[in-house]
């Protein structure tokens, strides 16, 4: 039969015509391609070219051409393949070849960072902005090599890639890019060092310098902050740091620290007493607490506290000396670590405290208050968090293991001889349990469920239980504050009232329920079955028979035994730990309790109760601001100390002369070139005036009437002040504190606003009304008449024109740090209800009370700032060569080269201004 050409042949009786399929080939550059026509002949195709099917269809009919193999690395595709024949040949089949190609992909985990860029063989790149799968533009053809590479790392980060190379034999989507978070060391120089310096960074990682150049051991992730300062000076020298804060984004190598001699400038105590509240390790009454509450002994005799406002927890030897176990004073956190590293946030409330316990292993547990967490410590100070998952101050409940169970202001906590730990869950109104593992039950109570039901664990209800205890056979004693009762739960959970009435708060001693507390706090429990409990007045015995009894006089918020049955008081209020033994003496075991009063005398004889404002004359006598006597002291050069005005107890706000006047909460002073003397007489909203004489007479505001309005003597209206300055015209310039606003009055007691808009707190510089403050509670002047301002609750120090034009000269508003630096770079940590004592010197440095940091600043006109008194966040008292320490300064003034600044409950003086 002809092939093409319409030719005929003859089947049975007649002719049938019959037409060729073929077409033409392109492309094609391997073997294996073979076509087919409707599915059952096939023809292979080596070449490029035109081809025919060997079997030829009669006239009319349907044709269908496939591609029945594809060649190797190719993919062919027909065009024109398909219709019915119509009396001719059918040549115009199209079969086009392609090289295969395949996509490239895969996936990228962990990316945090931006700026990511793969690469493909050295040409594709694909920016990857977040962790997922992705894909190449460009395809790879079959058999040729695929290579993935990082083109640009991501911010931060560090990318590799795993399965990135190979030939393309199929769509590739097994590239694996793993990004991790890059760290980067913190290191600088140092100059000036006759001797060792301790170095911190982010108030845990500690460095000894003493050579030129230093790098701490601990990186940081890029983004994190860093902020390095000097814990320990070289004796005798005063150390600044420039350069020490910031963002990481390369290794860090220009923090700068600078040591100079102090030029024999010393400390010593001036007048009054400066126990009292710190964060000072040492020897017995040289140690310094600030509101300890917890306490417990381990079995070798050494105790722990939890000290409440240092956040952190302290040892005391047998032998009373007193070192931090772990976390840094003044930093609240949550951070695990070990000693410094860690962080608390403790608490002491009216209702709330974070109390101790110890196991037999040394291990010592800590209700972590603020935090709604319970923390492990081991005996080498490496701090885990047992429990509880750190969030909200209001917390939660849920039982589960480890952090996925939740508490509500946990206080006390317990053991017992199994390792389990008891928590008052006191937001809860509950009793927990944790097993050794970290596996969290409620042992007593239902959550949320206020009462004083005794039963079997749900069946029992509680009202604020805050204090537990554990005996020798694992009963459980809880002080059910709210209740005025003590409750004792057994092994199996049962719950009964062991002394106390629900409902019936006194102080009467006598047999379980005819015996009353007064809001019962803390509790232990000795060897021989008696508890001890710590209440609003003293501390009481209850019996293993339910006699209640007082045992002492002193009180606190925790308590603690030891295996010989002396008990130990966290004494909150005083700060000190006292030691009662079976007999019922008393002993301050560590810590020094503040010395308050109001007598006069010479030095130490003179006492004061928390004065908070300076000021200095021209003779070199120093008036105070005895705050809580309502009067204002003087002290002469020689430290004699006597009653200016007023009469110590009774507030009031009579002017008069001498003991005839009465003040309410005075808070600043402040001297003119005449010897008159200013003060800000806090709770009466008025500026007081006082002649050398001692005449005192009100110089602006109306006594108990709160405003901001402008206008002359008793026309003007104050809001709470709280500083004073006076300038060399006579002029007193008056840090209205709760207006914040800074206020003028001229010699005539006409009052106008200088600075701020009264009522709106704020940041923002600008001139007069235009600026904003927030709660300036400290002003100074220079001989220009600029006012410096200690603005509080920015933590900034501001300067005021006398045309009233605002500028920042030192800290970052809503930064707080203890950072030198100039200008913006320093940080402050003002606390803002205490007093922020500000003055200038001769040469117009300006010295600032950073009470939250324990020390003094000094700011040189150029915004220069460093820490020349006093160490950061170790607050006590230590005389003699600086840096020395201070505690909580507040009140300062400058006479000749002398610095005096109140530090406690007395006046400390600086010699020889640093």
């Amino acid at each position: 039969m002809p092939v093409g050409g319409g030719s005929g042949g003859t089947t049975g009786g007649g002719t049938i015509t019959t037409y060729t399929i073929g077409g033409t080939v392109s492309g094609l550059t391997a073997a294996g391609l073979v076509l087919q026509i409707n599915g059952g002949s096939n023809l292979p195709i080596s070449a490029n070219g035109t081809f025919t099917f060997a079997t030829a269809l009669a006239n009319g009919a349907a044709y269908n051409v496939t591609v029945f193999a594809q060649p190797n690395g190719e993919t062919c595709t027909v065009n024109s393949g398909s219709g019915v024949l119509a009396s001719a040949n059918k040549t115009n089949v199209a079969v086009t070849c392609s090289s295969t190609s395949f996509t490239v992909g895969g996936t990228v985990s962990s990316l945090t960072g931006t700026g990511l860029i793969l690469q493909d063989n050295g040409a594709d790149n694909l920016s990857v902005t977040a962790s997922g799968s992705f894909t190449f533009a460009t395809p790879v053809a079959n058999g040729t090599s695929y290579g993935v590479t990082v083109y640009a790392q991501p911010t931060g980060q560090t990318c590799t890639v795993t399965g990135g190379t190979g030939p393309a034999t199929a769509n590739v989507t097994g590239v694996a890019v793993s990004c991790i978070a890059n760290t980067y060391t913190i290191g600088g120089s140092a100059s000036g060092l006759t001797g060792s310096a301790v170095l911190q960074n982010n108030g845990g990682d500690n460095l000894t310098v003493s050579g030129s150049s230093f790098t701490f051991a601990t990186p940081l992730l890029y983004g994190a902050s860093y902020n390095v300062t000097v814990l320990t000076p070289p004796a005798g020298e005063i150390c600044s740091v420039t350069g020490g804060t910031g963002t990481v984004t390369a290794n860090v190598a220009s923090v700068g620290v600078n040591c100079t001699s102090a030029s024999g400038s010393s400390i010593a105590l001036f007048a009054g007493n400066i126990n009292g509240p710190g964060s000072v390790d040492g020897s017995g009454t040289s140690a310094r607490f600030n509101s300890p509450t917890g306490v417990a002994s381990d079995s070798t005799g050494n105790l722990y506290v939890a000290d409440a406002y240092n956040n952190t927890i302290r040892k005391i030897t047998p032998a009373a000396v007193v070192t931090t176990l772990a976390g840094s004073a003044g930093i609240c956190g949550s951070a695990d670590g070990s000693g410094s590293a860690a962080s608390f946030c403790l608490s002491l409330s009216y209702s709330a405290y974070s109390g101790v316990a110890t196991d037999s292993a040394g291990n010592v547990y800590v209700g972590d208050t603020s935090n709604n967490t319970i923390r492990k410590i081991t005996s080498a100070g490496v701090v885990t968090t047992l429990a509880g998952s750190p969030g909200g101050i209001i917390g939660g409940y849920a039982d589960g293991a480890g952090s996925a169970a939740r508490f509500s202001s946990p206080s006390g906590v317990a053991t017992d001889s199994s390792g389990n730990v008891y928590v008052g869950d006191t937001g809860n109104r509950i009793i927990r349990k944790i097993t050794p593992a970290g596996v969290v039950t409620t042992f007593a109570g239902t959550a949320g469920v206020v009462g004083s039901t005794d039963g079997t664990g749900a069946a029992a209800s509680f009202n604020w239980p805050l204090g537990v205890a554990t005996d020798s056979a694992a009963n459980v004693y809880v002080a059910d504050m709210f209740n005025y009762t003590i409750r004792k739960i057994s092994p199996a959970a049962v719950v009964s009232t062991l002394a106390g009435t629900a409902g019936s708060l006194s102080t009467v001693n006598g047999t379980g329920s005819a015996a009353r507390f007064d809001m019962p706090v803390g509790i232990s429990a000795d060897t021989t079955g008696n508890v001890y409990v710590t209440e609003l007045s003293d501390t009481r015995k209850v019996t293993s028979a339910a006699v209640v009894s007082t045992f002492a006089s002193v009180t606190g918020y925790g308590a603690g035994t030891d295996s010989a049955g002396n008990v130990y008081i966290a004494d909150t209020a005083n700060g000190v730990i006292r030691k009662i033994t079976p007999a019922g003496i008393v002993t301050t075991l560590a810590g020094s309790a503040p010395v308050i009063g109001s007598a006069n005398g010479s030095g130490s004889t003179g006492t004061f109760d928390r004065p908070s404002g300076l000021a200095s004359d021209a003779a070199g006598n120093v008036y105070v601001a005895d705050t809580f006597n309502c009067v204002i002291r003087k002290i002469t050069s020689a430290a004699v100390v006597s009653t200016f005005a007023g009469t110590a107890g009774s507030c009031g706000a009579v002017d008069g002369t001498g003991a005839a006047a009465s003040f309410s909460s005075p808070w600043g002073v402040a001297t003119d070139s005449a010897g008159n003397v200013y003060v800000a007489d806090t709770q009466n909203r008025t500026i007081r005036k006082i002649t050398p004489a001692a005449v005192v007479t009100t110089l602006a505001g109306t006594v108990g009437v709160s405003g901001s309005t402008n206008g002359t003597g008793t026309a003007a209206s104050f809001n709470l002040p709280q500083g004073v300055a006076t300038d060399s015209a006579g002029n007193v310039y008056v840090a209205d504190t709760w207006n914040s606003t800074i206020r003028k009055i001229t010699p005539a007691g006409v009052v106008t606003t200088l600075a701020g808009s009264a009522g709106t707190n704020g940041s923002t510089n600008g001139t007069g009304t235009a600026a904003t403050f927030c709660r300036p509670t400290g002003v100074a002047t220079d001989s220009a008449a600029n006012v410096y301002v200690a603005d509080g609750c920015n933590d900034v120090v501001r300067m005021i024109t006398p045309a009233g034009v605002v500028t920042t000269l030192a800290g970052t508003a809503g930064v707080t740090g203890s950072a030198d630096g100039t200008g913006a770079a320093a940080q402050f940590n003002f606390i803002v209800n205490g007093h922020l004592g500000i003055a200038v010197s001769s040469a117009g440095n300006i010295y600032v009370a950073d009470n939250g940091n324990s020390t003094i600043r000094k700011i040189t006109p150029a915004g220069v700032v460093t820490t020349v008194i006093g160490v950061a966040q170790q607050a006590g008292f230590m005389p003699g060569a600086l840096p020395g320490l201070l505690a909580y300064p507040s009140g300062m003034t400058i006479s000749g080269t002398t610095l005096y600044l109140i530090t406690g409950n007395g006046v400390a003086s600086v010699t020889n201004l640093p």
